[in-house]
């Protein structure tokens, strides 16, 4: 896509044939970078443009005052810049790559088709380049050729005032859109298997959006923001961007927290420790007061000071304990007797009632 103005090529896209996806993204391409809405865009007769995805893109850009239209056949001059550019692109820019065909087996154009003896050689393997390495080296040479077109001081500054895209404008235009309901301020969605949490921290747009479905627009390429629009009336509420996980390497004052947190923690495995040594102190006092027992003493004897030890402790438990009070009874009551006397109840009430009647 090329500004007619200043011959930069303001947009580009790459694909093995022709068609809508290559299109479109290519002007996404043009409209992201520069943000300008253009008065007309000129395009070819090519049956992609008749696809349905560019005729809803086109019907957007009406809406815009935006004029698609394609160029008049028989008549090369209406899009004349744009054939002049490939010409001119191929023969100086591309030329220079070693395995360069020139314009390709089937051109007519006088020298326009590489020798024989080139084509074969550049069809062997260390000629060849695989599709990301060629995309990489076709937009580093454009680049070059726009840097040179900046340098060029032939073409001066337009001083007219164009109207410019915003970034939500481009998103109702390009990205894929989608109707999710807004729970505690937070939006999930899943892209690719991967799951992605929006949480909104503008406080009026939180109030108004808390319950109620929206259409949201995410890039699926750069899903880390979306745009927020009412469901109804497509009006814009505002942009949101995605929750982002903590770094695994901390900073400064993340450290400083980290230190102060483990200081505590030690301290109070030091008071756990503290505690166990004093009862094990207490222990070894209360195992000292028992009856000392001496290598010199026989088995007898061992055994006799270890029985009136285990007395001493048995019955010092015993007192120590505290009985429960038992509890009183109730007073059974024969079920057969019981069921007896109110069955001759119910027997007086009927007799009482019908004497009344």
């Amino acid at each position: 896509m090329m500004d007619v103005f200043s011959r930069k090529i303001i947009g580009f896209s790459f694909s093995e044939s022709e068609n809508h996806i290559m299109i479109i993204e290519c002007i996404k391409m043009a409209f992201e970078r520069y943000k300008l809405i253009p008065k007309h865009i000129i395009h070819d007769n090519h049956s992609a443009y008749k696809s349905q995805e560019f005729k809803k893109l086109s019907n957007c850009l009406d809406d815009y005052g935006v004029i698609l239209r394609n160029s008049t056949p028989g008549n090369p001059k209406d899009k004349g810049h744009v054939e002049r550019w490939f010409n001119s692109f191929n023969s100086y820019y591309l030329n220079r790559l070693i395995g360069n065909l020139g314009e390709g087996i089937k051109s007519k154009t006088e020298g326009g088709r590489a020798p024989y003896e080139l084509e074969i050689l550049y069809k062997s393997k260390p000629f060849l380049r695989n599709k990301e390495l060629l995309i990489k080296t076709v937009s580093a040479l454009i680049k070059e050729y726009n840097s040179k077109k900046e340098e060029d001081h032939s073409f001066k500054q337009s001083n007219i005032k164009f109207r410019q895209f915003k970034e939500w404008d481009i998103a109702k235009l390009f990205y894929r859109s989608g109707l999710r309901k807004v729970r505690r301020s937070m939006i999930f969605i899943t892209i690719g298997k991967k799951n992605y949490s929006y949480t909104i921290t503008d406080f009026q747009l939180a109030n108004k959006t808390n319950g109620e479905y929206v259409l949201i627009r995410y890039d699926e390429d750069f899903p880390y923001k979306i745009f927020l629009f009412t469901s109804k009336s497509n009006r814009y509420l505002g942009m949101v961007k995605a929750d982002q996980p903590i770094d695994i390497i901390p900073d400064n004052n993340h450290k400083k927290i980290i230190t102060k947190h483990n200081h505590l923690i030690r301290q109070r495995i030091q008071k756990v420790f503290d505690s166990l040594v004093e009862d094990i102190d207490s222990s070894t006092l209360e195992l000292e007061s028992l009856p000392t027992v001496q290598v010199f003493n026989s088995k007898e004897n061992l055994n006799k000071i270890l029985s009136q030890a285990e007395d001493q402790f048995l019955i010092s438990e015993m007192i120590d304990i505290q009985y429960q009070k038992p509890k009183k009874k109730r007073k059974s009551t024969d079920k057969k007797s019981q069921y007896l006397s109110n069955k001759l109840l119910r027997k007086m009430k009927y007799k009482k009632i019908e004497i009344i009647r």
